[in-house]
């Protein structure tokens, strides 16, 4: 049986690309709930203090691009990625276990992505500017549409890789 016709291999690629789409949709839904909260409350101006803002700021921005930076990485450890030690220690997998490596690694990256745009949204609350949250919110989409696998590149990992974590 070829990677190609392989049906694991397919529904293992729908759950994640299901599950990608779920956490893409929660970010545009995020935005819904900042776009009510300032329609709601005009006058909105943020929880924190203005001169506490400026402490705060700057760590849960930093905090969110750790995030979205380390996503990428998180994913190609737990694939096995860039390990010296994965040629002494190379196990093989069955099939079933290496899909679902594949789909742990992948759901990872996503909530690590979707914990940049919450992060925004704490930054919202903090601040009450809508652009903190729509920039973290960006960069949130931006990260999960660079890191999304392809069904190719899905293919690739389950093909080659019999070292997944």
């Amino acid at each position: 049986m070829e990677l190609r016709d392989n049906p694991r291999l397919l529904d293992s690629y729908r759950t994640v690309k299901l599950l990608g789409s779920a956490v893409g949709v929660s970010v545009v839904l995020y935005g819904m709930v900042v776009e009510f909260w300032l329609w709601s409350q005009p006058a909105f101006r943020g929880y924190v203090h203005p001169s506490a803002l400026r402490y705060v700021r700057p760590m849960i921005i930093t905090l969110a691009v750790t995030l979205l930076l380390l996503a990428g990485w998180v994913r190609g450890r737990l694939l096995g990625i860039g390990n010296a030690l994965d040629v002494m220690v190379t196990q093989a997998m069955v099939p079933q276990q290496r899909a679902l490596a594949m789909m742990r690694a992948a759901v990872i990256g996503f909530a690590m992505c979707e914990g940049a745009a919450l992060l925004g949204l704490l930054l919202f609350l903090c601040s009450g500017r809508r652009w903190d949250f729509y920039g973290l919110a960006g960069m949130t989409l931006l990260a999960l549409i660079l890191r999304f696998p392809s069904y190719r590149q899905w293919q690739r990992w389950y093909g080659s890789r019999s070292n997944i974590r």
